[in-house]
């Protein structure tokens, strides 16, 4: 359903305060689908509206997918052979191991963040492991 007449006036309002970062961000046709239709729409209203002869917005959509392929390579970025070590070592220390998988995630690490998950159940098996070795052993030799 189109905005009534109030509503698409003040939304425009709101796009004419907009930084020009903000206003390539919603009408980039790659993640426009994050955004209500009528955001888009008027936000490319609005870029067409600025005086800079093009050039400026230009840069801001170049920076802005710049900063977009960034964020998806940053997401597929596996965890380092350290960073498996840490975990497997860390995994049982639920404060420092989790937080650091969680903290993964938020930085947009995504696939770091879910190895780093892996990495802590893998972590409670080996240190089963050794400790029930351990135990066999002290028994066998009492």
């Amino acid at each position: 359903m189109p905005p009534s007449p109030a509503e698409a006036s003040g939304l425009a309002m709101r796009m004419e305060r907009l930084p020009l970062e903000e206003l390539v961000a919603i009408a980039d046709p790659l993640t426009e689908h994050d955004f209500e239709p009528e955001y888009v729409s008027a936000a490319r209203a609005e870029l067409a509206t600025r005086g800079d002869d093009g050039v400026e917005t230009d840069e801001a959509f170049t920076h802005h997918a710049k900063l977009r392929a960034d964020g998806m390579a940053k997401g597929e970025l596996a965890l380092s052979k350290l960073g498996w070590v840490f975990f497997l070592f860390m995994g049982p220390f639920l404060v420092v191991s989790v937080g650091g998988a969680v903290g993964l995630l938020v930085m947009g690490y995504s696939r770091k963040s879910s190895d780093a998950f892996l990495a802590i159940v893998a972590s409670f098996i080996v240190w089963f492991m050794v400790v029930g070795g351990i135990v066999l052993i002290g028994e066998t030799l009492a």
